[in-house]
């Protein structure tokens, strides 16, 4: 069943809406961290990446905070505050007292 999923490889984030994880890959030669589903609130401009992947783990805020840092994320996601959750439902990862803010998307 395709879902909406992330990873972050070689720092990047990668995102799209497939039946694994390892499919968001091109080149399987680069380092994975991690990932999981995503959600986005494009009403209230709020990303949330949740959960974790069944093919590369969960990731810890630390590498989103990284990732947001120093990687490349969709210049279509600039302004949309990013918020991330280990919860595996969005359901849980919405309320605030079960996901952290990690900033906002500023290019």
């Amino acid at each position: 069943m395709e879902q909406p999923k992330w990873i972050i490889n070689d720092n990047n984030l990668v995102m799209g809406i497939v039946g694994f994880h390892k499919d968001l890959l091109s080149d399987h030669k680069n380092k994975t961290i991690g990932g999981g589903l995503w959600y986005m609130d494009r009403r209230n401009k709020k990303l949330y990446l949740y959960s974790k992947s069944q093919d590369f783990g969960q990731c810890v805020s630390g590498d989103i905070y990284k990732m947001l840092d120093e990687g490349l994320i969709n210049p279509s996601l600039n302004g949309y505050s990013l918020y991330f959750s280990t919860c595996d439902s969005i359901a849980d990862a919405i309320l605030k007292d079960h996901n952290e803010f990690i900033g906002v998307i500023d290019f």
